[in-house]
């Protein structure tokens, strides 16, 4: 199991490398509820290209915010999940931040495989700072 948490003030445990990828080279071959019509949410695409600061470059309404994303990796969808559930319980880190969104994607980029241990699944948490 691989854990990563990304925000604006503390480095992330993992990151992914910034702008690897070119913006049309697929990512995922799959994500939460693609079957049902969901689409991938804005926020997650630009966090694989380039870590937070890319998320608040391609998201307006973040654009100025404190954001954490936190994410876990796993051999299924289920592990993914469980493993992101474990990293939450032990993060102190989020005192003072919301859950704004959540997904898993299954990575389809050997390369992107490669750095999240061998594992094709990824969950993550986005978490907005509470406004005070």
């Amino acid at each position: 199991m691989v854990s990563c948490a990304a925000t604006s003030q503390l480095p992330e445990l993992q990151t992914p490398a910034e702008e690897k990828l070119s913006p049309t080279e697929e990512i995922f071959s799959d994500w939460e509820y693609r079957g049902f019509g969901r689409e991938l949410p804005v926020w997650v695409e630009p966090y694989f290209r380039g870590g937070v600061a890319a998320v608040q470059t391609a998201c307006p309404e973040y654009e100025g915010k404190k954001l954490r994303i936190v994410c876990a990796s796993g051999k299924n969808a289920d592990q993914a999940e469980q493993a992101l559930a474990a990293a939450i319980t032990d993060n102190t880190v989020l005192n003072g931040y919301i859950l704004q969104d959540s997904m898993w994607v299954c990575l389809l980029q050997p390369e992107d495989i490669a750095l999240y241990g061998g594992n094709t699944y990824v969950s993550l948490y986005l978490y907005v700072e509470k406004v005070r």
